[in-house]
């Protein structure tokens, strides 16, 4: 804060806003990441449970298919926007 002693109250807040917010390129990112983690463990432990196979084709049979099923997430004019597999429009989101 004590660089920030040179500027206005309102500038104060404004700066002080935007170091609060994610950048939306990180927000895709980090939301493509928990959704293929989170939909590849249930995945691969739903296979896993139903179907004995060894460790290996079980992990690269689960990538594959959580790769296609998957929502993406992405940014496009400083929107962000999702994906669903099924769907050939995205929707807008923020």
């Amino acid at each position: 804060f004590v660089a920030l002693s040179h500027l206005s109250r309102n500038q104060k807040i404004t700066q002080e806003k935007q170091h609060r917010t994610m950048n939306k390129k990180s927000l895709a990112l980090l939301l493509n990441f928990i959704f293929f983690g989170g939909i590849f463990l249930l995945i691969k432990n739903t296979i896993g449970t139903y179907m004995p196979m060894s460790y290996v084709p079980l992990i690269a049979f689960s990538g594959i298919l959580t790769s296609v099923i998957s929502p993406k997430f992405m940014v496009h004019d400083q929107s962000l926007f999702l994906k669903l597999p099924l769907k050939k429009t995205p929707i807008r989101l923020y």
